[in-house]
């Protein structure tokens, strides 16, 4: 019972702002225009598409959220909130997914004083790959969304029981990636908190794809000829690979470097009260403290 309030609780939050969203984008378009601008390829959770949101609501505002002009704010946390509520996702999995999006909200809005520094300057929010992307990145975010998104979402429509439980908790996970990657994507959001929504979900994620490779392949010696036994394993296998790559080469190796030019992303100014319990405090031009 804990379990699934956590998460209804987590999912409501996240259903609420993008709601709050879409009732805006209804207030300033007479013409119904932001129906057009759904019309976009599925989003996948890379974060790697420009920022294409526009200011929110207060609540989400205080934290440098942003209403996502994608449908992936109001359909993705319907589809989670069902995933939650009708199979068998571990505690962990749960407490990840309403904890370390919070304490990216926090740390935006504390440490990074969500963006500040680069919304004075009118600095343009740039896209995950700074040096442009050809056709190759194009097939590089349809397969994640293939392999990621759809065929998860297929197997857990149609498959037996045992294969959608064994695919579920990452499955919901990756949802949950996707629609935290859609309200972050605001120039209120600071670049290097927002590379961490990809990195933090993907590495976590690690361990839910080794549980299910485990379970697919168990399944798989128990009936090697069931049909749907042999996609499980094939298509969790699929992950396996594509995520880690994602992980340890796309996101850490070729992606993070950029961001750690500090002249090109600013950063508030802060300092860091006691060694052991560090709270970061911002600091003015003049050098006077913000209390």
């Amino acid at each position: 019972m804990m379990k699934r309030s956590s998460s209804v609780l987590a999912v409501f939050c996240l259903w609420a702002g993008g709601a709050s969203c879409f009732s805006v984008e209804m207030r300033r378009s007479k013409d119904f225009s932001f129906v057009r601008s759904a019309a976009k390829p599925m989003d996948v959770p890379l974060a790697a598409s420009t920022s294409s949101s526009s200011p929110s609501n207060p609540l989400l505002d205080t934290f440098g959220l942003s209403c996502s002009k994608s449908p992936t704010a109001l359909i993705f946390p319907s589809i989670i909130a069902l995933v939650a509520c009708t199979r068998p996702i571990p505690f962990w999995d749960r407490f990840f997914s309403i904890v370390y999006p919070l304490y990216l909200c926090l740390a935006n809005r504390f440490r990074f004083d969500r963006n500040a520094p680069s919304v004075a300057a009118e600095k343009k929010t740039l896209p995950l790959l700074r040096e442009g992307s050809g056709p190759w990145f194009s097939t590089y975010l349809k397969s994640f969304g293939t392999v990621g998104i759809l065929l998860p979402l297929v197997v857990q429509i149609l498959a037996p029981r045992s294969i959608v439980n064994a695919a579920a908790p990452h499955f919901y996970l990756t949802l949950c990636q996707v629609v935290m990657e859609s309200f972050a994507r605001g120039p209120r959001f600071y670049s290097l908190t927002r590379l961490l929504v990809p990195i933090g979900f993907n590495a976590y994620r690690i361990g839910a794809l080794k549980v299910w490779i485990e379970k697919a392949w168990i399944g798989y010696t128990i009936d090697r000829h069931s049909t749907w036994g042999i996609l499980g394993l094939v298509l969790a296998a699929a992950n396996t690979l594509m995520w880690t790559y994602n992980i340890f080469i796309f996101l850490l190796l070729r992606v993070l470097p950029q961001y750690l030019n500090r002249d090109e992303f600013p950063d508030s100014e802060v300092t860091w009260k006691g060694p052991v319990l560090s709270v970061p405090v911002l600091v003015k031009t003049g050098g006077s403290l913000i209390s």
